[in-house]
């Protein structure tokens, strides 16, 4: 049996309107997913200059002048980034990207995003740089740069000639720690500290060249009869320098000691000084007064009340002893103790009473 054909639909004008808009989003989700080239925004896509030619050219060259093969921490290098190649004229472009670390210029023709950088203007094939590597213990960065060179009729097209780079910074191995310092210094709300005011002890810490160390914890102590009593702890700021404010009562020459625990680039190292504090207002005085003659007459009250039952109770087995004395020496029973001095006292009361 032959089957029949379904029958043809044809799209009215409502279909044919609903088909056109399904085309034009198509088109606009496929415009935002392709990356932006970089003729346009300045970043290349992942597979590089494909806007201009389809494969990257052996015959252009990209030089980044000024990376380290092993950079320091947090240290600024300045990068120069060049480009040659078998198209003639000046004109070229280049997009570079750095896993860590950021990216900064101040040449007009050089846009930095913070981890990218690329140029703001197609007119030139050299461009100035500054890369700010990452802090300690961050491990390798890696680098990767695009740049074409191009013939300047601001088409794009398979004349125009670009290539890639990919480069690698290992960080630097720390270095075996070096001494370093820890000074102490005393100031109060005028020049010198004052009892009862906030006293300010200022550690200044430093390395062994003197340049100070900074984002370092001190912890703050002062020395007592009964050891070192922990005051609290400050970090040090550009300068080197922690502060700590705390209230000293009374007028002494009081002694402070300060810690840095250290680190992989300096050694731990310790402070110590003497604050000359003095007590003009007598404030110790005034927080703590000596106790008034109603205590001391108190004071006696209760300690002679105390000393009456002390003398008494000794008075009381004063006579106790020389009693017990007494009896065993008119004639003791052969037994000790409680019943022996029973016996003694029930016999002499029996000869009397017998008489």
């Amino acid at each position: 049996m032959t089957p029949i054909p379904s029958p043809r639909r044809r799209l009215g004008p409502q279909g044919l309107a609903v088909a056109l808009l399904v085309f034009a989003v198509a088109v606009v989700a496929v415009a935002i997913i392709i990356p932006v080239q970089a003729h346009k925004d300045g970043h290349l896509p992942a597979e590089g200059c494909d806007c201009h030619a389809e494969t990257p050219s052996p015959a252009v060259t990209i030089l980044v002048e000024g990376w380290p093969t092993e950079f320091a921490p947090d240290k600024t290098y300045h990068l120069k980034v060049s480009t040659t190649g078998d198209v003639p004229g000046n004109s070229g472009g280049f997009s570079m990207d750095v896993s860590k670390g950021h990216l900064e210029s101040s040449d007009p023709a050089v846009a930095s995003f913070g981890k990218a950088a690329t140029h703001a203007n197609a007119d030139q094939r050299v461009w100035n740089l500054d890369w700010i590597a990452p802090p300690e213990d961050s491990g390798a960065v890696h680098l990767i740069v695009y740049a074409n060179v191009a013939n300047g009729d601001g088409r794009e097209g398979e004349e125009d000639h670009w290539n890639l780079i990919e480069m690698s910074a290992a960080e630097k191995a720390p270095e075996p720690p070096k001494p370093s310092n820890l000074v102490l210094a005393f100031s109060g709300n005028g020049t010198a500290p004052i009892a009862g005011q906030n006293v300010t002890i200022t550690a200044t810490l430093t390395n062994f060249t003197g340049a100070p160390i900074p984002k370092a914890t001190i912890t703050f102590f002062q020395n007592t009869s009964y050891g070192n009593m922990a005051i609290g702890s400050n970090v040090t700021g550009p300068d080197g320098r922690a502060p700590i404010n705390l209230t000293v009562v009374a007028a002494c020459e009081c002694s402070f000691f300060a810690h840095y625990d250290g680190s992989s680039k300096n050694l731990s190292t310790n402070g110590t000084g003497i604050a000359t504090i003095t007590d003009p207002a007598n404030v110790f005085d005034t927080l703590y007064p000596p106790p008034s003659a109603h205590v001391f007459a108190s004071y006696y009250g209760v300690a002679s009340s105390i000393g009456v039952v002390v003398v008494g109770v000794w008075l009381t087995l004063g006579y106790a002893a020389f009693t017990v004395a007494g009896v065993r020496s008119a004639g003791t029973p052969s037994d000790d103790g409680p019943r022996g001095l029973i016996r003694l006292i029930t016999g002499r009361q029996e000869k009397e009473e017998k008489k």
